[in-house]
């Protein structure tokens, strides 16, 4: 009955391991530096919590404003690693030091994954422009938006085939070249071969439609040197019917 008792309490146990784990991600902000106002810091717990429920890391983002760029930050940043007790762990150091902002981003365990150093190493450098700018509500949101989506893709997709730019430029391309095929195939063409009278022409013989059963006499005046003008008189045939 015993042995029965102590089986039942330890199944217990092994069922709640996989909940005790999942509990103990989460997300903490630690701003020293003052860096955010009361509504930027919820701000940014919020969107380190997006990546603790995507993912299931513990985040800690923590700030300062007296280690900088030309301080041993990356030793202050493995100090806190060993305060933390979780494997699946994403440092964030966000640094407002002046002259010497400085982004450190430090992956351990399953938040190593997809973020390999060159890919840290290219949001650090855009995160710490916005530092230098002092628009830090900007670079905290920058830091959560492409952790989020670098995390979920794989480092191949970094290559150029697969950038944005370039397929919005093979999509302008494949445009312009429908167009160009649609309009040069509806262009107009004259035919070849069939003669045509244009409006000029086709007056004058609408007139003289209305003359074709009439006889008419035209007078020609020859002018001759020495002499009298002398009148000519010249009768034309009537028109045939079938005149065109």
């Amino acid at each position: 009955m015993m042995k029965k008792g102590l089986l039942s309490c330890l199944l217990f146990c092994l069922l709640l391991l996989p909940a005790a784990c999942a509990s103990a991600a989460g997300a903490r902000v630690s701003d020293s530096a003052g860096m955010l106002s009361t509504q930027e810091f919820a701000i940014a717990e919020k969107s380190m919590n997006y990546i603790v429920e995507r993912y299931n890391v513990t985040v800690h983002l923590f700030t300062s404003e007296k280690i900088g760029k030309k301080d041993d930050y990356r030793a202050y940043v493995k100090k806190q690693r060993k305060k933390e007790k979780e494997n699946d762990l994403l440092l964030l150091f966000l640094s407002t030091k002046k002259d010497e902002e400085v982004c450190c981003i430090k992956a351990y365990g399953a938040a190593k994954k997809n973020l390999t150093e060159k890919r840290l190493s290219g949001i650090e450098g855009a995160v710490e422009k916005r530092l230098r700018r002092e628009d830090y509500k900007e670079a905290v949101h920058f830091l959560s938006g492409q952790l989020l989506d670098k995390m979920g893709t794989r480092p191949v997709f970094d290559a150029f085939v697969f950038h944005p730019l370039l397929h919005f430029l093979l999509c302008v391309l494949v445009t312009a070249g429908l167009l160009y095929r649609l309009l040069r195939k509806n262009v107009w063409k004259k035919p070849e071969g069939i003669p045509y009278l244009n409006e000029k022409y086709s007056t004058l013989l609408g007139s003289l439609d209305h003359f074709s059963h009439i006889s008419v006499k035209a007078v020609k005046t020859k002018k001759k040197k020495g002499k009298k003008e002398e009148q000519e008189e010249d009768e034309f045939s009537e028109l045939p019917d079938d005149f065109e």
